[in-house]
Formats: structure tokens, C-alpha cells, sequence
């Protein structure tokens, strides 16, 4: 599954990325994007990106707000379930997961690449496989350790809302909130 997103489409979430990074040193909330304060805003840019693109592709509205919690999911289910969306420009045989993200207890976690305009569907994964011991790993150039998910392993974006909760493809809009 991907997404293709219009020029517009990137300025606007490179200008929600960059406002919630204005946000978070305004309001003196840490998290790991400020470990980095050359690429933070890239960060945050990167992030927002993903959750827009996840948005478009499973046909949800998007959270606009840039007053977000470091610790608040960027999806919720109507059951419950939380969830994150990891976006990343790299290409790798595994998907990270910070510890420090980990510490949220996060359902669900949903992996995007970017390439240019276009968003590409890793895949997702139950929280509770990816934090297993077996992938936490020691990060020595960022001195913290991150769960290093095999890419192969993850399930297609397009079984999400069946393996989670929904019974049918017009359950979808009714099965995220913000």
C-alpha cells in the first residue's frame, strides 16, 4: 500500500511538523527529536508526514493539533487500542522502535517510508511482538536502546482493521478517532 501526496500536501505537514517542534521547545517538552537539535524540526516534519499519510491511505482526517503530548498515541480505536505511527526515510531489512517510545505502551505500531512525495506501508505490528526482549538492541552513536523489528515479519497495512477490529472495509471510517 502507498500514497502518493501533492506538493501542498508535504508544505502543509512540513509547516504542522515545524510548528509542533516551535511547540515543544516553547513549552520545554523533551522528547527523543530534541536529543538532535540540528534535525528536530526534520524530525518532527518526518513524523507528522507519516501520520497524514496513514491518515490518507485509510481514508481518516488527520490530527492537525500541535499541542500534543510526547506520550499521546496518534490513533485510538473505538475498543481502545492505541496507536503509533513510525515514519522513517530510510530504507532497512528492520523497523526501530525507541525505548523511550516503548515506555507508552503503545498497541499498535504502524511503519511508513518516505521517498520523496510518495508514503509507502511497511506494514504493522501488536506492540507486544515488537518489544520483545530478543530485539531490544544498544544504540551506541545515540547512547539508548531501541527495538530492532525484522521488516519481514510485519503484517500488511491492508489487514490492520481486520486482524484489530473491524469487520468490513465500510467499518473503517468508524474505526480510528482522535
Amino acid at each position: 500500500m502507498m500514497t502518493s501526496l501533492q506538493p501542498h500536501e508535504v508544505k502543509l505537514c512540513q509547516w504542522i511538523g515545524n510548528l509542533r517542534h516551535k511547540n515543544k521547545q516553547k513549552t520545554g517538552v523533551h522528547d527523543r527529536a530534541e536529543n538532535d537539535p540540528k534535525n528536530a524540526a526534520l524530525i518532527h516534519c518526518t513524523g507528522f508526514l507519516g501520520e497524514y499519510a496513514f491518515a490518507k491511505m485509510m481514508g481518516l482526517f488527520p490530527d492537525f493539533s500541535i499541542n500534543n503530548n510526547v506520550s499521546d498515541p496518534d490513533f485510538v480505536t473505538p475498543s481502545g487500542l492505541k496507536v503509533d505511527i513510525k515514519a522513517t526515510t530510510k530504507d532497512s531489512e528492520v523497523v526501530w522502535v525507541s525505548e523511550t517510545k516503548h515506555k507508552y505502551d503503545y498497541d499498535v505500531y504502524v511503519f511508513l517510508r518516505i521517498q520523496g512525495s510518495t508514503v509507502f506501508a511497511l506494514g504493522w505490528q501488536h506492540g507486544k511482538y515488537i518489544t520483545l526482549p530478543e530485539y531490544k538492541k544498544y544504540i551506541k552513536k545515540n547512547d539508548h536502546y531501541a527495538y530492532m523489528y525484522p521488516r519481514e515479519l510485519l503484517k500488511p497495512l491492508e489487514t490492520l482493521l481486520r486482524d484489530t477490529e473491524a469487520a468490513t472495509v465500510d467499518d473503517v471510517i468508524n474505526t480510528f478517532t482522535f
